[in-house]
């Protein structure tokens, strides 16, 4: 800072003979004042004051000199949100104002412009009077001079008559000079177009500032009334409307028309909306569009990364990424996009490079773990099994104890074929969860599949994923997985309360799922809907399996199809009954005939035994044509009992004792905690203790 006063009244031949005290309690005047604001300094100043209005950590603060303004970025690059907004800069007298526009981001938790002046208001502090989006630092050059002048024992000097004569962007920082006796600086066009929007929206600001959206958009149609097709009115009342709920009530489309109308219709907002209306393809060019004008680097290389996320076709969107990094090289989302895509299109090299690239990109051990650890994830859902198990082994290098690690490299490795240590791995690693207090119920269905679908024993993988409650994030997973191995063991009537299981999970988890989980979610009710048609001739049952997946999916064109399917049989079915008005015959059961001799011989197998095992096929036919009748329940309990088959013991009861009232309960309890103690017993001798653990606590669980 540059700063020359005057000491009027004083006469020559002047006497200095006392040193420059003489002068200290003379009052100067300010004669010029010229102000270099650097832009690295700025954004190094700002940046501590932003931390926690894009996410926890302090965010990268980027600004770009204009003349008459500033653009300014604030980047979180571990939550993956950027804002950018523009700051337009105008002077009257002594005194000089900000203005906010054109506010715009990507992951933002509200709409762009409070958030903009939320940023600018923690920077500029108290030193600024904030009246919506503008800020207005009054006698600028007063105040600096009652702060330096004192403090280096002078008397602050009158700097009244100021005006600045010129204020504007240089190089690489800001020039503002006030000048005595010269003409004001006369304003630059975007700043005059600036104030006069903050001036119409003042009101819609302030409330918008206090979080009060819904009457910010209620001032902000009446400031439409009165400048009609304002396009910065209508940017801020289409980004409220994007914010208060853009799905519903087609708040999507009209914000998109309100920008269309002001001619608005360009930039990241309308990109954002178009998605919104499922408009992919006019999306993606939006976004491309976006990107291309934008100058904060890493604000376009999330829209690049949003464009390339949309596309269809995995080479364009590869280029789009490919544009996305060269516009920020360290910004770890579009390259964990690139890495994904790449390996979706084969490039198992340009991947792992990508991969190498994050970990040069993270700070510390917890970082690089986290790197190879959702890069190892990453190749498994792939189906590069080798390369995930080579990942997970990094990703323990910088965590040896760690469970989510060690769970990822013994799930590789059983889908490699390595059963002996997968399964031990896995293990091991649902040991170190439990002593961490770590939730491990997707460590526990890795190990349910594995015992399932590797190793044949799908009754204690029923078990296994029997345990996983219904609060947990996989247990609509594990419902439809009990579902079809009950399904395999012939349990028609287990797999089917299973799968209503799984169907309840989704309803009520519906609005909360994400896109993984829909994904998930949509293949566990398609398999339920077939089962119930193919195992069970049940259309109904299958009906609302497919009127869940369609609510879940509604675009997906299986679901869709089936359910359109169903819904024909269904009403089929019906009107058949009515023209009828008869009951569908009692489906028939399977007799034996010859002598029980003969039977017995055949079974190979000693008299009584042989009679068990015929009379239990029996049962189970029955069973199937009706779940609900207890005598054969009770029979069929006995007879499975008897004959040692432990595992569908289990499976019979426990799918029944959870639904069944006190009573009922009470007659089943002790044959149950029968099956449970033999199941214990034979996992003891098998040496499995872990699973003899999780029998022996279901037991004492069950009072």
């Amino acid at each position: 800072m540059e700063l020359t006063a005057s000491l009027p009244g004083l006469r020559f031949p002047l006497d200095v003979s006392g040193g420059v005290s003489r002068f200290r309690n003379r009052r100067g005047i300010v004669e010029r004042v010229v102000i270099e604001v650097p832009r690295p300094a700025l954004e190094q100043w700002a940046a501590p004051r932003l931390r926690g209005l894009l996410g926890v950590a302090t965010p990268k603060v980027m600004l770009f000199v204009r003349r008459s303004g500033v653009t300014v970025g604030v980047v979180s690059a571990e939550d993956g949100r950027a804002l950018a907004f523009e700051v337009e800069l105008d002077t009257t007298g002594d005194d000089l104002g900000l203005s906010v526009h054109d506010a715009r981001g990507i992951g933002l938790q509200g709409p762009a412009t409070p958030l903009a002046v939320r940023a600018l208001h923690a920077v500029a502090g108290d030193a600024a009077d904030r009246e919506g989006a503008r800020f207005a630092f009054p006698r600028v050059v007063s105040r600096l001079t009652r702060l330096v002048f004192p403090e280096r024992g002078a008397r602050a000097p009158d700097a009244g008559g100021l005006v600045w004569s010129a204020a504007r962007g240089h190089d690489d920082a800001w020039l503002l000079v006030a000048q005595r006796g010269e003409n004001p600086q006369e304003p630059a066009s975007p700043s005059v177009v600036a104030r006069e929007s903050c001036a119409l929206a003042r009101l819609a600001d302030d409330a918008a500032f206090a979080l009060d959206l819904e009457k910010a958009r209620g001032l902000l149609v009446e400031a439409l009334e009165r400048a009609p097709r304002h396009r910065e009115l209508s940017r801020r009342l289409a980004e409220i409307d994007h914010a208060l709920g853009a799905r519903a009530a087609g708040r999507a489309e009209a914000a998109l028309a309100t920008l269309r109308d002001a001619s608005a219709a360009d930039g990241l907002l309308s990109a954002e909306l178009l998605r919104e209306v499922l408009d992919v393809t006019g999306a993606v060019a939006a976004f491309t569009q976006a990107g291309e004008a934008e100058p904060v680097g890493p604000l376009a290389a999330l829209a690049y990364d949003a464009a390339a996320r949309l596309t269809s076709d995995e080479h364009d969107a590869l280029e789009l990424l490919d544009r996305a990094i060269a516009r920020a090289p360290a910004l770890p989302g579009p390259r964990w996009t690139r890495l994904a895509t790449r390996l979706a299109v084969g490039r198992i090299a340009d991947a792992r490079a990508d991969a190498e690239h994050l970990d040069a990109l993270a700070s510390g051990a917890r970082a690089r773990h986290a790197v190879w650890m959702r890069a190892g994830l990453t190749f498994r859902a792939e189906g590069r099994l080798a390369d995930a198990a080579e990942l997970f082994e990094r990703a323990l290098r910088y965590g040896p104890r760690d469970a989510s690690a060690t769970a990822g490299l013994g799930a590789a490795l059983l889908s490699a074929g390595k059963l002996a240590r997968g399964t031990a791995l896995l293990r091991e690693a649902i040991t170190l969860a439990d002593a961490e207090r770590v939730q491990a119920w997707g460590m526990h269905v890795d190990l349910a599949n594995a015992l399932a679908e590797q190793l044949g024993d799908k009754p204690a993988a029923i078990a296994r994923v029997r345990t996983i409650p219904a609060h947990a994030a996989e247990a609509l997973v594990a419902r439809g997985l009990e579902g079809r191995w009950r399904s395999a063991l012939g349990d028609l009537a287990g797999a089917s309360v299973a799968f209503a299981r799984a169907r309840e999970l989704a309803e009520t988890r519906l609005a909360e799922l994400t896109d993984a989980s829909r994904k998930e979610s949509l293949a566990v009710l398609l398999e339920a809907a077939r089962f119930e048609r193919d195992a069970k001739g049940d259309w109904l049952a299958a009906q609302r399996h497919l009127g869940c997946a369609v609510r879940l999916a509604p675009h997906d064109p299986a679901a869709a199809s089936e359910f359109r399917e169903a819904g024909r049989k269904v009403a089929g079915v019906a009107e058949l009954a009515h023209a009828t008005d008869a009951p569908p015959p009692p489906e028939s059961e399977m007799t034996f005939s010859g002598d029980g001799d003969a039977l017995r011989e055949m079974l190979g197998a000693a008299p009584d035994e042989a009679e068990d095992h015929a009379r239990v096929e029996a049962l189970t036919r029955k069973l199937h044509a009706d779940p609900t009748d207890d005598r054969v329940i009770d029979e069929l309990a006995t007879r499975l009992l008897r004959l040692g088959r432990t595992h569908e013991l289990y499976a019979l009861l426990s799918s029944r004792f959870e639904g069944a009232d006190e009573g009922r309960r009470a007659a089943l309890l002790p044959t149950l905690r029968e099956a449970l103690t033999r199941l214990e017993a034979d996992a003891k001798a098998a040496g499995r203790e872990d699973e003899a653990a999780l029998f022996r606590e279901t037991r004492e669980g069950l009072g």
